[in-house]
């Protein structure tokens, strides 16, 4: 962790919509990928760390953190998790249904939340309603541009707009930037890749607008 410069003020170039242009940044996180791309250690700026054990279709399946705690998780043949337990002694499990294209579009817990997932031709996930198992309701509405990637997400809590989120892509369809708009402000986020030999990548690095 000692590589990482977490917190110290760096003036960069950054993307902001489509244009180059200099800000005062900070480190928040580091991610480092195996040279399947497997996520397999995330680092955070306020000292937490996390190491991954991924299954052979890259599904995290175990999860080391620092403050000694472990999770492990256990997916079905489309990659939804299915089952959850950590070393606490917490446990859940989760069924689905699928529509005919083998999209999931409805989640239950065991601890009776439960979401509802509405997708559009291209089978991205348009809108999501959740009833949490304490009978709170969120909402989620995704955009998606001419590439399917995800551009706009606006996050509904009780009847509440929480936060809303731009986002922005590079020519490789690598996600550079994130706007993200609350209630009394805006936070952006840039984020920046080392690639391992195979072009695939090693490293991604957050930074948080200042």
């Amino acid at each position: 962790m000692a590589e990482y410069e977490f917190g110290k003020k760096i003036y960069k170039q950054v993307l902001v919509d489509g244009k180059k242009m200099g800000k005062w940044v900070v480190l928040k996180e580091v991610e480092e990928f195996d040279e399947n791309e497997y996520k397999i250690h995330h680092i955070f700026g306020d000292g937490r760390e996390i190491w991954l054990e991924n299954d052979a279709k890259g599904n995290p399946v175990h999860e080391i953190h620092n403050d000694g705690s472990e999770k492990w998780k256990e997916y079905d043949s489309e990659g939804l998790i299915v089952s959850l337990k950590d070393s606490s002694g917490f446990s859940e499990t989760y069924k689905y249904q699928y529509d005919s294209d083998g999209k999931a579009i409805h989640k239950k817990a065991s601890n009776g939340m439960e979401s509802w997932i509405e997708r559009d031709e291209n089978g991205n996930a348009i809108h999501v309603k959740v009833v949490t198992e304490l009978q709170e309701e969120i909402e989620i509405f995704n955009e998606y541009n001419e590439k399917n990637k995800r551009c706009h997400e606006k996050y509904i809590k009780n009847g509440s707009v929480i936060h809303e989120d731009f986002l922005e892509y590079n020519y490789e369809g690598r996600l550079v930037h994130k706007k993200r708009i609350l209630k009394d402000k805006e936070v952006n986020f840039w984020l920046e890749f080392e690639n391992h030999e195979n072009g695939k990548i090693a490293k991604n690095f957050c930074y948080c607008g200042l």
